[in-house]
């Protein structure tokens, strides 16, 4: 509930401290009297506005300080906490303009921004300017508003969440598809690139192992030659046949031999038997370098191939074997992308079926709500005079979205034939301001604002009609709190509490005051309202009437 404004140096307005009770306020005054600044400091306390339109003329700051009472289960009381500001059943909401251009917020002290100042707006008040009708009634605010009427927060919440999935959902198969498109052409070039490393089958450390035996085999090809002409040179034909010749003539030699022709044969007997060993230790050797003679071509040729890949591959030769692991994992990477996206498109598919249903529950209880807020305005019509007046809700299909998957629209009528049209476009404007009354009478039964502010809702209206509005507002602030700015006495009349605003002038410069009325001053701003600036006795006779007749419609 609105408790009280105090006002500093904004336009008019040098020094004022204004306070708001329960049930009907009203605030009556000459025209040009200043009532609108008022409503305009309230809005500016509550985020909008700019420096520039506030200052006033005594001071380089303009200062609005707005005071609200919250009961414990009031929607501002989270709207603080969720922004870590204090919440102890009071709120004081303050806002200061500066000559820079500047303007400064506090919340119970503590610095905010706009856009929590907004966010308190739409808890705290409805106020409605003369102006306000398109505002209000704007289809873009159709929707929000059934769902306050049907108090649809926590179905719309849901349908929200399941809207932010789907579209995760989405992004994450869109991904999917993307990584999938970008490696279609890797695919292939990784296919052949494994078939190739597969059917060579490199080993650790192969590259280095095939070199070794390449310079083996090339060497061993010379010494093979080398080791054939050595034993050719010891063989019969070389060193063994040559000694054996030399050990035969000797022999020959018969008794006469000496001592050292004995000697002789001794030496030559062990030299052919070194010889001999030496021709087998030969053999041997040149059975070790024995080798297929296409060894040398065949181990060339792989080298060659694993040199190759390993440049193709950025690796070194020896390390080939770990690119085969590589290369397999990649095509499994992208073989996978079919499965991811048929998860992707499973995990959509589930969002989307918990969106549609729960958007579908949504739409129901709208349809609902709808039904009971067209029977609930079309009962507040015919005390507002607008007895052939129509009004529904129309409800169509709409593209989904996270508010749902509907496209809201008042229509109404004022007389009888006429069509049913948009709210704000088939009323004059006397009837426009009955069609809102009645549909924010029958928001405030759904607790959708604490306190509502009109500002001349019965703008262009007189006699019973004007009676009739001043009944609903009385009535309408049985429920919440009401504050009227209003030049129809039948409207002033109903009030529970009267301000009166005047316009001051001194010393060549004007202000603004605002004070509350006694019960005979009272009679008097009424019976102005009824007469004029000269007050008769009949006009205050009247007056009394009014206010006496106020508690019955």
């Amino acid at each position: 509930m609105l408790r009280g404004i105090s006002i500093r140096n904004f336009r008019l307005v040098e020094r004022l401290d204004i306070e708001f009770f329960e049930g009907l306020n009203v605030l009556t005054g000459e025209t040009g009297a200043g009532k609108t600044v008022l409503l305009d400091s309230l809005d500016f306390a509550l985020g909008r506005g700019r420096a520039a339109d506030v200052l006033g003329n005594n001071g380089e700051v303009a200062e609005v300080s707005v005071e609200f009472e919250l009961e414990q289960e009031h929607p501002a009381n989270e709207t603080l906490r969720k922004n870590g500001l204090s919440s102890d059943g009071e709120l004081l909401v303050r806002r200061v303009a500066f000559t820079t251009g500047r303007t400064t917020a506090f919340a119970n002290d503590r610095r905010c921004t706009r856009v929590i100042l907004e966010s308190l707006r739409n808890d705290l008040i409805n106020l409605h300017g003369q102006h306000d009708d398109k505002a209000f009634l704007g289809v873009a605010n159709h929707r929000r508003l059934l769902d306050r009427y049907g108090d649809h927060g926590p179905a719309l919440r849901q349908v929200q969440s399941a809207w932010q999935q789907l579209a995760s959902a989405r992004k994450a198969k869109a991904k999917a598809v993307e990584r999938q498109e970008s490696a279609a052409g890797e695919v292939d070039f990784l296919r052949k690139a494994l078939k190739d490393l597969e059917t060579l089958d490199p080993q650790p450390n192969e590259a280095s192992d095939l070199d070794e035996r390449r310079r083996f085999i090339r060497v061993a090809e010379n010494n093979r030659k080398r080791v054939g002409n050595a034993l050719q040179s010891i063989g019969m034909s070389g060193a063994i046949g040559q000694c054996g010749e030399a050990i035969r003539q000797l022999e020959r030699i018969g008794s006469d031999r000496v001592q050292l022709i004995e000697e002789a044969l001794n030496s030559l007997e062990r030299a052919s038997v070194e010889l001999d060993e030496s021709m087998q230790a030969l053999d041997k050797f040149l059975n070790m370098l024995e080798f297929d003679p296409f060894e040398l071509e065949n181990v060339e040729e792989r080298l060659f191939t694993i040199r190759s890949l390993a440049r193709k591959h950025r690796t070194l030769p020896d390390r080939l074997h770990e690119v085969v692991e590589t290369v397999a994992k990649q095509l499994e990477s992208l073989d996978a992308c079919d499965e991811e996206i048929q998860r992707a498109e499973g995990e959509r598919l589930r969002c989307l079926e918990n969106y549609d249903k729960l958007a579908d529950a949504l739409t129901a209880l709208r349809r609902a709500s709808a039904a009971r807020l067209d029977t609930e305005i079309a009962d507040e019509l015919a005390p507002l005079k607008l007895k052939h007046a129509k009004f529904r809700t129309d409800i169509q299909a709409a593209s989904p979205g996270m508010h749902g998957k509907d496209r809201i629209r008042f229509l109404g009528s004022a007389n009888p034939g006429q069509p049913l049209k948009p709210i704000n476009r088939f009323a004059s404007g006397g009837e426009l301001a009955r069609f809102m009354l009645a549909f924010k009478a029958c928001l405030t039964t759904s607790n959708a604002f604490p306190s509502m502010v009109f500002d001349e809702i019965d703008s262009g209206l007189g006699g019973a009609t004007a009676a009739a509005v001043g009944f609903r507002l009385r009535a309408l602030a049985c429920k919440t709190q009401v504050v009227v700015v209003t030049h129809s006495p039948q409207v002033g009349a109903m009030g529970q509490h009267h301000c009166v605003v005047r316009k001051k002038t001194t010393a060549g410069a004007a202000s603004i005051d605002i004070s509350p009325l006694t019960e005979d001053q009272r009679v008097d701003e009424i019976a102005r309202m009824l007469s004029g600036e000269r007050i008769s006795d009949e006009a205050r006779q009247a007056a009394r009437v009014l206010l006496s007749s106020s508690s019955t419609p």
